[in-house]
């Protein structure tokens, strides 16, 4: 954007997720018109090969390719952070470090008693690091992807986790943390109630997520 205002910024989101869901709904829609109660989880399964049709599956295994490395670029960072977090309690290592008193340090502009005097520790990843958790992701989505037939039980268990805590338990929590010493007020009080309706609503769903598995609908 050449303007990247809020308002410009705001419209952007609005027309890209609008359109998305709009995309969404209709494909639903005409799944529901064309099958009616019969539909399958995954619809493009249900039509007879035509140009139409292999398009669209074309389409979608160039989604898959292209959106796997912005799935794991996350799933890669995510997973260092909680085994650095864990090393680091375990070999009981500080979380702060010192700053030096260099001459050259930027001036912040606050008075000398509420300057910082520490910083977080930075971990980088080492490459063999990277390696590692990267071939572990690939070899265990690769697993997933060969054992499990049904595509609504693993859109099931994507939503019954990873979306329900980033729609409803993390601005929960992190509503309530960020006002956590100001008193109460109603936006305080809904984002208690929200992150406790999502941790209902994941250990429901993923209750019975798990059933299936156990019943052996995979």
């Amino acid at each position: 954007l050449r303007n990247n205002s809020s308002k410009n910024l705001n419209g952007t989101i609005v027309a890209s997720i609008g359109s998305a869901c709009g995309v969404y709904q209709w494909i639903a829609i005409l799944g529901y018109l064309t099958f009616g109660s019969k539909v399958a989880p995954n619809l493009l399964a249900m039509y007879d090969n035509s140009l139409v049709i292999t398009l669209c599956r074309l389409s979608i295994a160039i989604l898959v390719l292209f959106s796997y490395p912005l799935q794991c670029h996350p799933a890669r960072t995510c997973l260092d952070k909680v085994i650095s977090g864990i090393v680091h309690a375990w070999r009981k290592e500080p979380v702060f470090e010192p700053l030096a008193d260099d001459d050259n340090a930027v001036d912040t502009g606050l008075p000398a008693s509420d300057a910082p005097t520490a910083a977080p520790v930075v971990h980088v990843m080492s490459p063999a690091k990277h390696t590692s958790i990267t071939s572990v992701l690939m070899v265990l989505s690769y697993a997933v992807a060969m054992s499990v037939t049904s595509l609504d039980l693993v859109l099931s268990f994507v939503g019954s986790t990873g979306s329900t805590c980033i729609s409803f338990i993390l601005p929960g929590v992190l509503y309530y943390k960020m006002h956590e010493h100001t008193r109460w007020t109603h936006m305080k009080v809904l984002s208690v109630l929200l992150a406790v309706y999502g941790m209902f609503v994941l250990v429901f769903c993923l209750g019975a997520n798990i059933s299936r598995v156990l019943e052996g609908d995979l």
